[in-house]
Formats: structure tokens, sequence, C-alpha cells
């Protein structure tokens, strides 16, 4: 895939030492695609939506993996948060 754009909303939350937000990507299916993988590192991912839609997605190592419940043909554009 050819990422096009990140937008990323945060709040911190110093006394705690954590921070809290949303990522919004766009991007471009290189080759038709059902999953999507990207690096996690250390974050918790509590949910995963394709507009208003909820996708099913898995945390294995440091990677997310989204399984999208439209599949994307090869050019096709999508956005997820």
């Amino acid at each position: 895939m050819d990422v096009e754009h990140y937008d990323a909303e945060l709040e911190p939350d110093l006394a705690k030492g954590t921070v809290r937000g949303a990522v919004r990507l766009r991007f471009t299916a290189a080759a038709g695609t059902t999953t999507i993988v990207l690096d996690r590192g250390a974050l918790s991912i509590e949910a995963v939506r394709d507009g208003a839609a909820a996708q099913p997605f898995e945390l294995r190592d440091r990677r997310l993996e989204v399984h999208l419940t439209r599949p994307m043909a090869t050019g096709t554009s999508r956005e997820i948060e």
C-alpha cells in the first residue's frame, strides 16, 4: 500500500505518563487486498474504523493487522481510523 496522509490527534496525560488519541490513515492499494498490516510499536489499539464501520483487527507482536470488511482493488484509496 502507498500511504498518502497521516493525521493524529493526541491527548497526553502527564500525571499518568500516558497518551490517548486517534490516527487517521489515507492510503492507496498497490495491489488488491483484504488485510492491512501496520507497525504499532508498543501502542494499545482499542478500535479500527473505515468511516463509521468497525473493522476486525488482530494485534500480533508489534503489528496491527486490519481485516477489511470491504476488499480493496488495485489503485483504490481508503481512509481508516
